[in-house]
């Protein structure tokens, strides 16, 4: 008995490796294929492999179709739609979902970005984070993070730059700007009141 599930067990393992080769040989193929400017630059984004940035330029084709990131995060589904009825408004949790009426294949590779992302992507970490403080499920925040993740798309594709981590994070507020106690000072002039001489 024990012999037999020797067998089996190397010949399932060797199963295994096999398909690793395969797949190896299959995303160094994809890869070799991808050698355009948007292309590298959407791999340059934590979370997109060969195989997510070739579902991304094949689906989207040309991103200056699309006005705004909205019209993008539409067509791939991931936008919210309502689903109450006469309890309108009564589970905000609940009440909104995602429509899932867009391109199911690029809906998937916001997926995968969203899932990959939330480990090694610290824009999309931080945002699932975000989300999670604010009392959303495990899997709504997931739902963000893809609409994150094609946002990053967006950006990336449209301005021709690399991924940078700092322009997916809020700007810090800086408070002194609403400070209406601070005279603002033009340079050369001293403001501060001087004492008259007695």
């Amino acid at each position: 008995m024990e012999a037999q599930v020797t067998f089996e067990m190397r010949l399932l393992i060797q199963q295994h490796d096999f398909l690793d080769r395969q797949i190896a040989e299959a995303e160094a193929q994809l890869a070799s294929l991808l050698d355009g400017d948007t292309a590298r630059r959407l791999l340059t984004i934590p979370g997109v492999g060969p195989a997510t940035a070739a579902t991304l330029i094949a689906e989207i084709g040309d991103i200056g179709r699309f006005t705004d990131v909205d019209q993008l995060l539409a067509y791939a589904g991931v936008h919210p739609k309502e689903q109450s009825s006469g309890t309108k408004g009564e589970r905000p949790e609940t009440s909104w979902t995602m429509a899932k009426t867009g391109n199911a294949y690029l809906r998937a590779a916001a997926y995968r970005m969203a899932v990959v992302g939330i480990k090694h992507n610290p824009v999309i970490r931080t945002h699932c984070a975000r989300k999670r403080a604010a009392g959303k499920s495990a899997m709504n925040a997931v739902g963000h993070c893809m609409s994150k993740a094609l946002s990053l798309v967006w950006g990336v594709w449209r301005s021709g730059q690399d991924f940078d981590p700092r322009h997916g994070e809020p700007r810090p507020f800086d408070k002194t700007l609403w400070d209406l106690s601070v005279a603002p000072q033009r340079p050369g002039v001293d403001t501060r009141q001087s004492k008259a001489p007695r």
